[in-house]
């Protein structure tokens, strides 16, 4: 007996469709996917109900080609999130689904998980093993349950034909696993914590099972993260889940790194630098239970979890947060909702959080945690602040600052300067006729960027080559004023010749891992100086910076905030 379904699809009119199914109501659930025309298109929707009539006549409703999933393929839990979010951040429910998923799974991907080829020790080998092989088998003697060809390739390098002479052998045997995060098979032995650490894991803990907020307000370099891992270890122990939510791709390496090497879990990663079907693996693993950990940036608020057990929000007063464009949510707001629905704890961190959680917790609905002192013995920096009012000839850089830079760099330190204006100058103007370079979309400064001879608008993306001469009075003299990395680069490549420069924001980390390559060539140590926006500021751990300069620290008085 045919029924009719209801169904979201990605298109941006606030309402669902109804079709008609040839099969019976058994056969349906919230939360399936089925392929369904849609004017001329084939589109993949999401079920939302099933439904024993329709406002529209029976012979006007169009039918369903295909039912993607056998059973319901998004939890009851993630179909109720995306429903509120649709709801209260006013935005058409399909599109809010589409934001939820990773891509292959939205376009209609089946929803089994990868394999790969594990191995497992069988029984002692008779001759005596090669070299390669005896480290194999040494290996898998610490793991009865196996470990794959990849992490075996990660430990020990090309493995392929002392794999395939053992198995000849019966020695070892092969069998198909879900593919999972490669472990990090050395694990670092637990740090010393201090007693408010201590006590803000404790307080945590006391909440398992229960809807909790807490704020975590630590002191930069007060061990958050040390607190993070702590706490995550006692919800792995138990089989559950965490959820970690980060406001920077440039962040996931170091992060993913540091709980890799911290506990043994499954840790999987979401966010739009990971490749299509790594994301929907991560997504699958973390649906099935198989993911301990997942860490993510603002989209992985949505990814399902077999058993939740606990949210944590890292520099939760960061804007990056907050998603500019087609859906507008602000994952911290929806992480907070999550938690509640599924009545398990969130830790919000932050060394600056934000007024709304700081308002929270003056209302006492959030429970305030505080580092105030920071970890391993490390003490706070000197701050100087220096008047640069006589330093034109340097672009911006004091003579101080460049005496401290030359003194670090000699005792083989890194210094960081920080400036949160990319491209080489803000302001391109004449000084015959007073024209200046404003957009012509949006009225804002064009930017000059040297390196692309290029004018950019940061605020709407408009593009211009940039001009020789005046284009209202044709003088061939323009000047740029004020500084960006671009310029400041510039000036410390001519000032320390023999010094790399590294300069780092949106432009010059637009290549695949370039981000990445650039953090190991920093963490390698050796002299160097790194100039850079707020991805170089935030969250970083560059053991060999003993110096930071805030390069015309004023403008952000001038800025949006």
């Amino acid at each position: 007996m045919s029924c009719i379904v209801e169904i979201a699809l990605a298109c941006p009119l606030r309402q669902t469709f109804d079709y008609l199914s040839d099969q019976s109501v058994e056969h349906w659930q919230p939360g399936m996917r089925a392929v369904i025309p849609f004017g001329s298109r084939q589109l993949v929707g999401i079920v939302i109900a099933i439904k024993p009539a329709s406002d529209i006549s029976t012979a006007k409703l169009k039918k369903i080609e295909q039912q993607i999933d056998k059973q319901h393929f998004l939890p009851t839990e993630i179909m109720q999130l995306v429903q509120w979010v649709s709801r209260y951040y006013h935005h058409p429910i399909g599109e809010c689904f589409q934001a939820a998923l990773p891509k292959k799974l939205r376009l209609g991907d089946s929803d089994e998980m990868q394999t790969e080829t594990y191995w497992a020790l069988q029984q002692i080998p008779a001759n005596k093993p090669g070299k390669k092989q005896q480290q194999i088998l040494d290996l898998l003697e610490d793991y009865p349950e196996g470990l794959s060809e990849k992490a075996l390739r990660v430990q020990l390098g090309n493995v392929k034909n002392s794999l395939s002479a053992l198995s000849q052998q019966n020695v070892i045997t092969a069998r198909q696993h879900v593919a999972l995060p490669v472990p990090c098979l050395e694990l670092q032995q637990t740090v010393s914590l201090n007693s408010e650490q201590k006590q803000s894991i404790e307080q945590v803990l006391a909440t398992r099972g229960q809807f909790s907020s807490f704020l975590l307000h630590g002191i930069t370099g007060s061990g958050k993260t040390e607190v993070y891992i702590e706490i995550c270890r006692e919800f792995v122990e138990n089989q559950q889940q965490v959820l970690v939510l980060i406001p920077e791709i440039g962040l996931t390496t170091q992060f993913v790194e540091r709980f890799r090497h911290s506990l043994a879990a499954n840790i999987v990663v979401i966010n739009s630098s990971v490749s299509d079907a790594d994301r929907k693996q991560a997504w699958l693993l973390a649906r099935s239970g198989k993911a301990d950990i997942i860490i993510g940036t603002r989209s992985a608020v949505f990814t399902p979890m077999l058993n939740p057990g606990l949210i944590i929000i890292d520099e939760e007063h960061d804007s990056s947060y907050k998603q500019q464009d087609g859906l507008r949510y602000h994952a911290r707001n929806v992480a907070l909702m999550r938690a509640k629905s599924l009545n398990i704890p969130i830790v919000l961190g932050s060394a600056t959080p934000s007024l709304e959680t700081l308002y929270q917790v003056k209302l006492k609905r959030y429970q305030l945690l505080k580092l105030t002192k920071r970890a391993g013995g490390a003490t706070l920096p000197n701050i100087k602040l220096i008047a640069a009012n006589k330093t034109a000839d340097n672009n911006g850089l004091s003579s101080v600052l460049i005496n401290s830079i030359e003194k670090h760099l000699q005792q083989n330190h890194q210094v960081l300067l920080f400036i949160n204006r990319r491209g080489f100058a803000p302001v391109l103007m004449c000084h015959e006729c007073n024209w200046q370079a404003n957009c012509r979309s949006c009225d804002a400064k064009m930017v000059v960027h040297q390196h692309q001879n290029r004018l950019f608008c940061h605020h709407c993306g408009l593009i211009q080559t940039l001009p020789k001469k005046c284009p209202e009075c044709g003088h061939s003299e323009l000047k740029s004023y004020g500084v960006g990395t671009e310029k400041i680069e510039q000036a410390l490549t001519a000032i320390f010749n023999d010094i790399p420069v590294l300069r780092i924001d949106r432009d010059s980390t637009q290549r695949v891992n370039a981000f990445a390559n650039m953090v190991k060539q920093i963490n390698q140590g050796q002299a160097a100086i790194l100039v850079g926006t707020q991805m170089l500021a935030k969250g970083h751990d560059f053991h060999d910076v003993t110096l930071v300069g805030v390069v015309d620290a004023d403008q952000a008085l001038f800025s949006a905030d």
